[in-house]
């Protein structure tokens, strides 16, 4: 979904030039590694877009895991805490662009 694609001659789908790739470092308690090709984000609004569909997958999975509760209420949670951290992050953004 947030990447740019090809399809292959076999009709599989490539992957190529990921934009995003986010990574639990040693386990669910540890930080997370975002790596993010800002070259192919759009405008904030198109961010805006690709962070609320995220949210939406991440609380379709969690509803299809152990969580007890309904997708509705993943994601009101996610939302809930998103704003939060938004409003009062709890890291500071480190790191640069990698060439």
């Amino acid at each position: 979904m947030f990447w740019k694609k090809k399809q292959s001659q076999s009709g599989q789908v490539e992957v190529q030039h990921p934009m995003l790739f986010v990574l639990r470092e040693e386990s669910a308690q540890q930080t997370l590694s975002v790596h993010l090709d800002a070259k192919q984000l759009g405008t904030p609004a198109e961010a805006g877009l690709m962070l609320a569909d995220i949210a939406r997958h991440m609380a379709h999975a969690l509803a299809e895991t152990e969580y007890d509760g309904t997708e509705a209420e993943a994601f009101t949670e996610i939302v809930t805490l998103f704003n939060a951290e938004a409003k009062a992050p709890t890291q500071a953004v480190t790191g640069g662009l990698a060439q």
